[in-house]
């Protein structure tokens, strides 16, 4: 079970995570945020964590499975003053503040995928689910993040097995959840999307697994072939397809196995 105690002893935040609401199972930590905000007026770094999410989900409805006490399942409540062109740096955001988290924990080998994916050695160690909505109090984003910490791989879904992994898969230790949420949420509160999105993009790209690689983008019932070359101001890929630059706010991205 998440222990309370040691999760706010390790806590140094502000405002991101100080208002902590736990529930040890529940079907989607998105979904019961969003309900509790239409009841009540939650505070800007509104936590919501679970031990065992039972209906998770990712882009595209794609479901996420998760280990009962094993993982971090969680989803955060921000107030972000952006248009909805620039939301997508939201998720951006959680990516490298992530990333960040594992950093401060001694962990290096992680990477970002576009838009938000964490991989290690290209294989989906966690995810990301920004969904923006209206509030009493104006638009607000909730940030849902899955994190394979504990995970033993072995005990997961055969159909998981060959393209995903945990913290403890990968180093073979067992990781403090407590103390990694916190290192995630401190390193996050060190962005800002309103005021210096280019810092986000910076450390984004440089966390990159595909930075000028040449890859497959599913772009609905059509793949396109090209060479990734980053981030527009709002967090757009930009990628070179047949010679011109062509810019995308959505879409799934693939390594290709041809490129060198």
């Amino acid at each position: 079970m998440f222990n309370r105690e040691l999760y706010f002893k390790a806590l140094i935040t502000r405002t991101l995570g100080r208002e902590f609401r736990y529930i040890p199972r529940i079907g989607s930590t998105n979904d019961l945020l969003r309900k509790t905000c239409a009841t009540e007026t939650l505070p800007e770094g509104t936590l919501l964590l679970t031990d065992h999410q039972t209906a998770g989900r990712g882009r595209a409805g794609r479901r996420w499975y998760s280990g009962e006490n094993l993982n971090l399942t969680f989803s955060l409540l921000l107030y972000p003053q952006l248009s909805m062109e620039a939301s997508g740096l939201i998720s951006l955001m959680a990516g490298v503040a992530v990333v960040d988290g594992f950093r401060a924990g001694g962990f290096f080998q992680a990477g970002l995928k576009w838009p938000n994916d964490i991989l290690i050695s290209g294989r989906k160690i966690g995810g990301i689910l920004a969904e923006r909505f209206i509030t009493g109090h104006g638009s607000a984003i909730i940030v849902g993040i899955g994190i394979n910490v504990n995970e033993d791989l072995a005990q997961m879904p055969a159909d998981l097995q060959a393209s995903t992994t945990s913290l403890f898969s990968t180093t073979g230790k067992t990781w403090s959840r407590e103390k990694l949420l916190a290192a995630i949420l401190l390193a996050m509160e060190s962005y800002d999307p309103t005021t210096a999105p280019a810092d986000i993009l910076k450390v984004w790209e440089s966390y990159c697994t595909h930075a000028g690689k040449t890859v497959k983008f599913n772009r609905g019932p059509t793949m396109l072939r090209g060479l990734f070359e980053g981030l527009t101001d709002r967090g757009c890929a930009r990628i070179r397809i047949g010679g011109k630059e062509q810019i995308f706010s959505s879409g799934e991205i693939e390594f290709d196995d041809t490129d060198n």
